[in-house]
């Protein structure tokens, strides 16, 4: 069996938080979405979808705006990588 090795350079924390991904060319496409887990660096996000999101998104939750780059995308979840370190969440 092989042993689960832990790529990341960052610690995440599991929430459930309420977000928005605004996609495409002048933030047209709106999605619903929800954080699964968070760190300085990026999110896991669950949504209907996650075929419609651009390259690119703006992830709106709390009081926070980040923009990100969608790093993959498997059925209804999502990895995004914030361009600059995010100021309000947990390191």
């Amino acid at each position: 069996m092989s042993q689960f090795v832990e790529k990341r350079r960052h610690r995440r924390h599991t929430s459930k938080l309420n977000a928005t991904a605004v996609a495409g060319s002048g933030g047209l496409l709106r999605l619903a979405t929800t954080i699964i887990n968070l760190s300085s660096s990026g999110a896991m996000l669950e949504l209907a979808d996650s075929s419609a999101l651009t390259d690119t998104v703006t992830l709106l939750y709390g009081h926070s705006i980040e923009p990100c780059t969608v790093v993959w995308k498997r059925d209804r979840y999502a990895g995004v990588r914030f361009d600059a370190p995010a100021l309000g969440s947990a390191a």
